[in-house]
């Protein structure tokens, strides 16, 4: 079971990394503004939120259980949740009146990590099926796109993507899935998937992704990945990956490839060559971008421990338009985008104590203009929601904070809710 409890525990930090991720998407007027609220380990149910506040509005909840990839049907009138789990179950709810549609089953034991709704009568999901061997762990199928009839909830298709998937971002009628090796680190590929289900393919020369085996006989080794960070223009009309050498631009409608490096006024060096390298890159604003994420390095000590030294590569503004660069923080590493603002969590590590110190929250302008920093150096995660952003630690608490002007306008004493930002959730 180790492998599937790693890709659960990697589905789980993608959520919360694309959920910080998706602030810039406006919502339509007179959709429901909807989130998740904790209702014990391993539940959630789906509320009506109040927008300012994150607060739980008054009216009907549905149970849930424990969702992943979750997305609207384009007129945000459904939704579909994926189950965490290796159910292989999609629930289905109306937002106008909160109740469960129902459940579709697509099959046997799977993950389902992805889901994808862009026309009314058609849904998608991305499923790794699951063997179950006899020694009782699982063996993975590669992953597969299964398309679903959501008005009789019957399974009407399905087709292999022949590659592990590493990433996920939605866009105006359009998937795109970042692929790689299962096993390994290897070239990387982008699959296209469009509204009527056809899967297009193009490879990433120069970029790669994976990780090392995990090698049971020396469980302490250092181990070796690879992780480029994927966005995709709100209109879907191109997509960009974000690698330590630079970023490569697809044309969604033609898949033709350009490769760039990113022009830095100056570059904090750092020895040696990381055992790990993760990007992530988001969307802000016409011919701009924001590009971050971390180098690992690790080493095995005289006792045969491993010594762990995460660092941040920063947070950049990069344009499109001459793939220049604007460092914006040099020790950030989680952002997220709202109306017209970034939050930015920074931190250090700690190698003595082997632990992360954090550094509160910084606002910045999309221009990358330092507006304001909360909370000291307190470890914290925020998500920005139109003008407010909402930052969380590591109590049952979270503060609503001006992204006009930082200040702190309220604390709530209860834990954050997961608001569902945008048409669909994101990862990397």
């Amino acid at each position: 079971m180790r492998g599937i409890r790693a890709a659960l525990v990697l589905f789980g930090v993608a959520a919360f990394l694309a959920v910080a991720g998706a602030g810039a998407a406006k919502e339509p007027a007179k959709a429901p503004f909807l989130g998740l609220v904790s209702t014990g380990q391993e539940s959630w149910k789906l509320v009506r939120l109040n927008p300012l506040t994150l607060g739980q509005r008054p009216g009907r909840s549905v149970p849930v259980g424990s969702p992943a990839g979750w997305s609207f049907s384009p007129d945000r009138a459904k939704l579909v949740l994926a189950d965490y789990g290796i159910a292989a179950t999609l629930v289905l709810v109306d937002t106008g009146t909160m109740r469960r549609l129902g459940i579709v089953d697509t099959g046997g034991n799977a993950l389902i990590s992805v889901t994808f709704w862009p026309q009314e009568q058609r849904l998608y999901a991305v499923v790794t099926r699951l063997t179950r061997k006899e020694d009782g762990t699982y063996a993975r199928q590669p992953p597969a796109l299964v398309a679903v009839d959501p008005t009789t909830r019957a399974v009407v298709g399905e087709r292999s993507l022949d590659g592990w998937v590493y990433g996920f971002a939605h866009a105006d009628g359009v998937l795109v899935l970042l692929l790689g090796p299962e096993s390994g680190i290897g070239p990387a590929r982008l699959a296209v998937v469009g509204a009527d289900g056809s899967v297009r393919t193009v490879g990433l020369d120069g970029v790669r992704v994976g990780t090392d085996a995990f090698d049971e006989s020396t469980p302490a080794a250092v181990r070796h990945y690879a992780q480029p960070g994927l966005a995709v223009v709100p209109d879907g009309s191109e997509a960009f990956v974000a690698s330590p050498s630079g970023i490569a631009a697809v044309d969604l409608r033609t898949l033709a490839l350009s490769y760039h490096g990113i022009v830095r006024g100056h570059r904090r060096l750092q020895k040696g060559s990381p055992e790990g390298s993760l990007r992530t890159v988001r969307w802000v604003q016409g011919g701009v971008l924001v590009v971050s994420g971390r180098d690992d390095h690790s080493s095995v000590d005289a006792e045969g421990r491993v010594v762990y030294q995460p660092r941040p590569v920063g947070v950049e503004l990069v344009s499109t338009r001459d793939w220049s660069a604007k460092m914006v923080d040099a020790t950030g590493e989680g952002v997220s985008i709202g109306a017209d603002a970034m939050l930015v969590t920074p931190w250090t590590w700690d190698s003595s104590r082997q632990r992360y110190l954090g550094n509160g929250a910084t606002i910045y302008g999309l221009d990358g203009v330092k507006r304001a920093h909360v909370l000291g150096k307190r470890q914290v995660y925020g998500i920005v929601v139109g003008q407010r952003a909402f930052v969380a630690g590591d109590t049952p608490s979270y503060s609503i904070v001006s992204t006009k002007t930082g200040k702190i306008l309220r604390t709530v004493r209860h834990s954050m809710p997961q608001p569902l930002v945008g048409a669909a959730l994101d990862s990397y």
